[in-house]
């Protein structure tokens, strides 16, 4: 193999180093509090990668913490329109929704997030049972969020 034909495998090598780092950097930003920061690297990313799901998604996140609820919800749109079956777009369309008040809305985006997640990944499941637990609750349904909340800790202490 020549030096020629492994140059287009060297740059997708380096591309995709620059853009884990990239993203790397704009999760620590959002969560130390700099979601502007954050913002700014998943814009930059974004424009590099616009089919990958984790730039739209820092976009939401870091739209959200910064009360950008339209440029959140579009970039919710966008993970959802890429693939529309895949839970991290669905999580983050429940959590606008919740924040949009429309609590419906919210369990059923969660409903469909939790059952794309696979039952090998508790920490996952366990965060969207929380989430389901707090929606419960805000609507009244405390005999639901009760017995969520024992669910949770059987799959909690499953994993100890």
């Amino acid at each position: 193999m020549s030096l020629r034909s492994l140059l287009p495998l060297l740059a997708l090598t380096l591309t995709t180093a620059w853009a884990q780092a990239s993203f790397s950097d704009g999760q620590k930003a959002l969560a130390s509090g700099d979601a502007q920061k954050a913002l700014t690297i998943a814009r930059a990313l974004n424009k590099q990668m616009p089919d990958e799901l984790d730039p739209w998604g820092l976009i939401v996140d870091a739209a959200r913490a910064l009360g950008k609820t339209e440029e959140a919800e579009k970039a919710a749109q966008w993970m959802i329109n890429l693939r529309p079956d895949d839970p991290r777009g669905l999580w983050r369309v429940a959590s606008l929704r919740e924040d949009a008040g429309d609590l419906s809305g919210a369990e059923e985006a969660l409903v469909l997030c939790y059952n794309r997640v696979s039952r090998t990944d508790t920490a996952w499941r366990a965060t969207l049972m929380k989430q389901m637990v707090r929606l419960y609750t805000k609507t009244g349904r405390t005999k639901e969020a009760e017995r969520l909340t024992q669910e949770i800790s059987k799959l909690t202490e499953n994993k100890k």
